[in-house]
């Protein structure tokens, strides 16, 4: 019950955005389910889990990353490269030497996760659909512009098959698509695809919703860049 306690805590406090405290928690709570359960424990393991997240949102990325190399270790260990809590702690590793800015690394990682998640899952999954657009993101990081065209393609056609045009996930890819289309300086497809997220959005989540404006903003950004100001 100390533990649920500790960390039902650790979530409000995070929830809060007061990292500081919960990253005490969190260490606190580590150390207690070391010596309750043992560092292989699934409960161990979610804890140190939530302890990287807390440090990768706190930017202690050499730390968090450490974290996330020894739960992949053991995961590895004891459920198999392939194994679906194996991939995640992967795709965690990937997200996070993304931010750090360790590009190379990540991108091989983030392929890893996709290849396994095709052979596993098959291509029309929306976990394996996640991976595309993952790697469209870290492209477009890179400033590769062209292969992150290619991945958020890919998944902006696979989710629309699979969720449906109107997903907020599919949305997202059309947002996505959009906003490196300008980047590109390809304005008249981005207008329309700009266009066609924002109708959407104002259709599903109506005029004041945060990602409904958020649409508006890009909109009206990229009518700039037109010189159209009207």
């Amino acid at each position: 019950r100390t533990l649920i306690a500790i960390n039902a805590m650790g979530f409000v406090l995070r929830d809060l955005g007061n990292y500081e405290e919960a990253v005490v928690l969190y260490r606190k709570l580590v150390d207690l389910s070391i010596h309750v359960f043992g560092h292989e424990h699934s409960n161990t393991l979610t804890y140190l889990n939530n302890l990287g997240f807390l440090l990768r949102k706190k930017h202690n990325f050499n730390e968090a990353e450490k974290i996330f190399r020894q739960l992949l270790i053991i995961k590895e260990r004891i459920f198999g490269l392939e194994d679906s809590t194996t991939i995640l702690a992967l795709n965690n590793l990937s997200e996070l030497l993304k931010d750090k800015g360790d590009y190379d690394e990540a991108k091989l990682i983030a392929f890893k996760v996709l290849k396994i998640r095709q052979r596993n899952l098959g291509h029309n999954h929306p976990k394996t659909i996640n991976s595309l657009n993952n790697l469209g993101i870290l492209f477009r990081i890179i400033g590769d512009y062209d292969e992150a065209e290619s991945f958020y393609r890919k998944a902006l056609e696979l989710r629309g098959k699979k969720l449906g045009p109107e997903h907020p996930d599919t949305l997202i890819s059309l947002n996505n698509l959009g906003l490196l289309l300008k980047m590109k300086g390809n304005l008249e497809e981005a207008e329309i695809i700009s266009r066609k997220a924002l109708a959407l959005r104002e259709q599903i989540l109506g005029t004041e919703h945060p990602n409904t404006l958020t649409s508006m903003t890009n909109l009206c950004s990229l009518l700039k860049a037109k010189g159209n100001f009207k």
